[in-house]
């Protein structure tokens, strides 16, 4: 390996030179599964609760017209996230870690300015959601309740993004199951 490296890209270079790949790999990995396994879990306790209500039917059909809304709105900031891991990762492995830090900084600023423009556009989003969905006063309800988890929503893709380059998928993935329990009925 040349010299000029930086340390930390020595140390990681070493490690993974040491160790089994697949191990690196897995400890990446397996936080990640876990993570991604929370998200259907909560729609699935979601339709349960929504089919004990009265009018059950409408209820579960509201529920998955609003979880289509906001899978819209939250996927359109996922770049986020995939913008904040990917620069974060060349930063760390260039041993750039004050470039780390301004890119947390960055990710989580363009977080919060997305999020404070869909809450101030609320009421055109929702109207134009709730006309090109077909949705009812369920869904209204729903949408306008929701709307607000949304700034907080697309920061937590910031600071998973920032985690995941940082070689840090053990907190997402804590975050990820600590949100899913905390929103259990």
């Amino acid at each position: 390996m040349p010299k000029y490296f930086p340390l930390p890209v020595k140390a990681v270079y070493l490690r993974i030179k040491t160790q089994d790949m697949n191990r690196e790999i897995l400890r990446l990995a397996v936080p990640n599964i876990i993570s991604n396994i929370t998200v259907p879990l909560m729609g699935i306790v979601s339709s349960a609760v929504a089919g004990h209500l009265d009018n059950s039917a409408a209820t579960i059909g509201a529920l998955a017209i609003g979880v289509s809304i906001f899978n819209f709105i939250y996927w359109n900031c996922s770049f986020v996230r995939m913008g904040t891991s990917g620069l974060t990762a060349q930063a760390f492995g260039a041993g750039n870690f004050h470039e780390c830090t301004n890119m947390l900084v960055r990710g989580i600023l363009v977080a919060a300015i997305l999020g404070l423009l869909v809450i101030c556009f609320q009421n055109p989003l929702g109207r134009l959601a709730l006309w090109a969905m077909n949705g009812n006063e369920i869904v209204h309800d729903y949408f306008y309740a929701r709307i607000w988890a949304v700034p907080a929503g697309i920061m937590l893709f910031g600071f998973n993004g920032w985690y995941t380059g940082m070689q840090n998928a053990v907190i997402p993935m804590c975050i990820a199951v600590t949100v899913s329990v905390c929103l259990l009925p």
